[in-house]
């Protein structure tokens, strides 16, 4: 990966303690601990059932993965990237504070980029995710073993926009 850092901020001030807000899904909501700025995820996406279905794959907006991603790897990640096994990456959930392993693809029979492996247990079935939840992934420029992304579900389906508050479902 390029040297591109981004800061780290590990100060009090620059965690963001939020508490979930009104939803009209039945959860229970917890307080979310976010050590990154929300602005700085990049990448945002409305999930669709295609996202949330029986193929494990969460489906990337393409200019951003070409804007926001592919510029900080190298040839030898783009390689992977584009292989058949694909690209092994951490995704780091910044509500839950837990790192996940996901595969991270581009697929060139649809023309698209995916995270799949077990994006449907430990994202979709754990966080209850549904329909037009919004969330948000940045990718960590500080050297790494392996590329390191991070995760937050920005807006549950139906949060008024300009509400600065996320949750996480737990059943």
């Amino acid at each position: 990966m390029r040297e591109n850092r981004v800061a780290e901020r590990d100060d009090d001030e620059s965690i963001l303690r939020l508490t979930a807000g009104p939803s009209d899904h039945h959860h229970h909501q917890r307080p979310v601990v976010r050590r990154s700025d929300p602005a700085m995820f990049n990448i945002k996406k409305k999930l669709t059932p295609s996202d949330l279905g029986h193929l494990s794959r969460l489906l990337l907006p393409k200019d951003m993965v070409k804007s926001h991603i592919l510029p900080n790897f190298d040839e030898d990640l783009v390689g992977r990237m584009e292989s058949e096994v694909g690209l092994e990456v951490t995704v780091f959930d910044e509500d839950r504070q837990k790192e996940y392993e996901l595969i991270f693809k581009y697929l060139k029979s649809s023309r698209s980029f995916v995270f799949n492996g077990k994006w449907t247990h430990d994202f979709v079935k754990l966080l209850n995710l549904n329909k037009d939840d919004e969330i948000g992934l940045y990718l960590d420029t500080i050297p790494s073993p392996k590329p390191k992304f991070h995760f937050s579900l920005l807006k549950l389906a139906g949060q008024a926009d300009g509400c600065s508050c996320s949750s996480t479902r737990i059943e």
